[in-house]
């Protein structure tokens, strides 16, 4: 199974990314703080925790590592998150937000906002992800294998472009989303990995949590006992591979005009109770990272039931969502 941690900032500048801050915004402490770091008054909860969390417990991830921001922040920054994780035995994988493309003069792109990968061309896209990982690289990260787009935006041209640049898995397939692959008419019944286009597409993990209805392998869209059943009920159906996402700030509530933020209780102990279970369950479920994997051969598309939830579970994480708002 895969834990991938999508390791990135969002300007607190009021309209972004619709409205341009065009320079006249330098200081990024405060977002590098909540959005990195986690801080909060009674500790920081962002990179750093989840490095001594996974570490404490004999995990592995994959840290997709947003490198588009440092055209306006500069690599000093970004050096320091990627060396956190290196130092700490974890990958880094590549992600690319196309919303910063409108803050910097980059040959060959057009400007406006364009939200999501897939919507350049692919010479476009070649150029933009080969942009993407020189900025990466210079930071002092090893050179990615897997990489995740923006808003899960990616399609099945952007395949071509990942390949063209030397990457060879990707993990931008998210059901749920749909700016995810709209080109890709049967993007719900990919379950498994599938070599598509010359990658090894790593689709983010799907469950059924009430009829007629899936739900994402996101550790804030999920309970800690929905996220239980679902790694349970995809090992009983023979599946190859789970993936989970999270964000580095994803365990603070953030608070764009304070230095610090509150931690987010509800999603700390979710991700504490993920990190218990998989320690409890080695033998059952071994996190792995993309570098890790051997190469596949073979274009079919492997193709699994979904696990299914029960109805109870998806009560709870309705009743914690409600209790995470005064707690």
């Amino acid at each position: 199974m895969f834990i991938t941690v999508d390791t990135e900032l969002w300007p607190f500048a009021p309209g972004w990314p619709e409205r341009p801050f065009g320079g006249s915004k330098k200081d990024f402490a405060a977002e590098i703080a909540q959005y990195i770091y986690g801080e909060t008054p009674q500790g920081e909860l962002g990179l750093g925790f989840q490095l001594k969390l996974l570490r404490e417990h004999g995990l592995v991830a994959t840290y997709f590592v947003e490198s588009l921001c440092s055209l306006v922040l500069g690599t000093a920054a970004l050096a320091e998150w990627t060396g956190m994780i290196v130092a700490s035995g974890h990958e880094v994988g590549l992600h690319a937000h196309t919303e910063w493309l409108r803050e910097a003069s980059v040959p060959g792109v057009t400007p406006g906002l364009r939200e999501h990968l897939h919507e350049y061309s692919v010479p476009v896209q070649q150029a933009i992800l080969g942009l993407a990982l020189e900025r990466l690289v210079a930071a002092g990260a090893p050179r990615p294998t897997a990489f995740r787009a923006g808003s899960y935006g990616a399609g099945v041209a952007t395949l071509r472009a990942l390949k063209a640049v030397g990457l060879r898995y990707d993990t931008s397939l998210n059901a749920c989303e749909p700016g995810s692959f709209p080109d890709l008419a049967d993007k719900v019944a990919v379950t498994q990995p599938a070599v598509m286009e010359g990658c090894l597409e790593m689709p983010v993990s799907v469950f059924q949590d009430y009829p007629g209805h899936l739900r994402p392998a996101n550790l804030c869209a999920c309970s800690a006992a929905e996220m239980q059943s679902a790694l349970r009920g995809a090992r009983a159906r023979g599946w190859d591979a789970f993936v989970i996402v999270l964000h580095s700030g994803e365990l603070i509530r953030r608070r764009p005009h304070a230095r610090q933020a509150a931690p987010a209780r509800v999603l700390v102990s979710r991700f504490r109770a993920l990190c218990e279970f998989l320690a409890r369950h080695p033998d059952e479920f071994r996190t792995r990272t993309f570098g890790g994997l051997l190469p596949r051969r073979g274009s079919g598309r492997q193709c699994y039931q979904r696990p299914t939830s029960a109805l109870h579970r998806t009560a709870w994480r309705f009743i914690e969502q409600i209790a995470s708002r005064v707690v």
